[in-house]
């Protein structure tokens, strides 16, 4: 349970909205939207649907704390960090200003109750001390914070702080931004929760489709949030996922040349949900393109060739065909082997 002191602050702003079906399919006019950079983004494919200045540093507020939430549940995932852990506040902690649940120095707050309170009251505060407790300062936890961010390619991000406080050379970018938060949608626990900021990054899920929006450089609250619903709106009223008609006759089998067997079953790779274009399935159609034979050694996992989903002369989306097992390459040891095999059967090489 929040504290009495972390109840009394309004929810003001969303970070990331779970709505599930709520946002509504109308086709928007996404051209002319209140801000000043935007991208649309499907988590399972990370195709972009929409953007505009995509790219264009700006300082990214309150959103920072998506970064921090990030590292935070990863060192949850990994048993590293304890939602009871108690975080004693520092001095430092405690001087940040802003948006804050004014932790007194000493006071201790459990890690999930500092975990809401940098979601639901953007807390610099609270998001500090988290730092702290990961990397033992803020510097050391603005070092992670880059790292992870060099990870996940966000090329365009620097981060100065945890907190997301005005700082030189503090920025992101709204395709960083994008990237981020359909990382951080993999940890349930963080999705429970919301956050404030000037900039607004929402994801909303419908129809099994998730879709993340996010926006930058708008000058009030309702012009983040009109923007990024109407992102929303465009996305689902224009876009669905299609699962892959795959069956056992789109691998098979391929012949292995000098191989110790003379052929390799055959699977296909990580066939996850293709997007398209809503109303469109029927117009999807499948090739199958496969080497005529592999050379041995052969790999398990070696690539072999590709189902093809195509609408019109689009490719939208492959799979790769793949080898089931590993064939080793035919030697003398084995040729021998076989000869004497073979004689003892009464067959001839």
């Amino acid at each position: 349970m929040l504290s009495k002191k972390m109840l009394c602050f309004a929810i003001i702003f969303v970070f990331l909205l779970s709505i599930h079906g709520s946002v509504q399919a109308e086709c928007q006019n996404i051209e002319n939207l209140p801000a000043k950079s935007y991208i649309l983004v499907e988590a399972n494919t990370g195709k972009v649907l929409a953007e505009k200045n995509a790219d264009e540093k700006m300082p990214p507020a309150s959103i920072t704390k998506i970064m921090t939430m990030l590292l935070l549940a990863e060192k949850l995932d990994l048993g590293e960090v304890s939602l009871d852990d108690l975080v004693t506040t520092s001095e430092h902690a405690n001087s940040m200003g802003g948006s804050q649940v004014w932790l007194d120095v000493g006071e201790q707050m459990s890690i999930e109750d500092l975990l809401k309170a940098t979601a639901i009251n953007s807390a610099n505060d609270a998001a500090v001390a988290i730092s702290e407790h990961i990397a033992g300062s803020e510097e050391q936890f603005v070092e992670l914070m880059n790292q992870k961010a060099a990870e996940l390619g966000m090329t365009g991000s620097n981060f100065c702080n945890a907190s997301g406080l005005d700082a030189d050379g503090h920025l992101s970018t709204a395709r960083d931004i994008a990237i981020m938060g359909r990382e951080l949608i993999k940890y349930p626990l963080i999705i429970k929760y919301t956050l404030a900021g000037s900039c607004l990054c929402a994801t909303a899920t419908r129809n099994d489709m998730t879709l993340i929006a996010v926006s930058m450089g708008s000058e009030t609250s309702k012009d983040r949030f009109d923007s990024c619903r109407s992102l929303l709106d465009y996305g689902f009223a224009g876009w669905e996922l299609l699962s892959p008609n795959l069956d056992e006759m789109d691998a098979g089998y391929i012949e292995v040349v000098n191989g110790k067997k003379d052929s390799v079953a055959l699977r296909v790779d990580q066939a996850g949900p293709m997007l398209i274009p809503k109303n469109s399935s029927k117009k999807v159609e499948k090739k199958v393109e496969l080497e005529s034979s592999v050379e041995a050694p052969v790999q398990e996992g070696r690539c072999c060739g590709r189902v093809v989903y195509l609408l019109g002369d689009e490719e939208i989306s492959s799979y790769d065909i793949v080898a089931d097992e590993g064939v080793g390459k035919v030697d003398f040891v084995f040729l021998l082997t076989s000869m004497i095999n073979n004689f003892f059967n009464g067959t001839t090489v």
